[in-house]
């Protein structure tokens, strides 16, 4: 879904942990102000 261009692997790979990490933080704090 990305281009050799764009983006190389050792960026796709951190945007990848980005996304995961982020996911975890907005639900540890969904889950706190709930």
């Amino acid at each position: 879904w990305d281009n050799a261009v764009a983006l190389d692997i050792p960026t796709a790979e951190k945007l990848g942990w980005a996304v995961v990490v982020g996911s975890f933080v907005l639900t540890a704090i969904t889950v706190a102000v709930l």
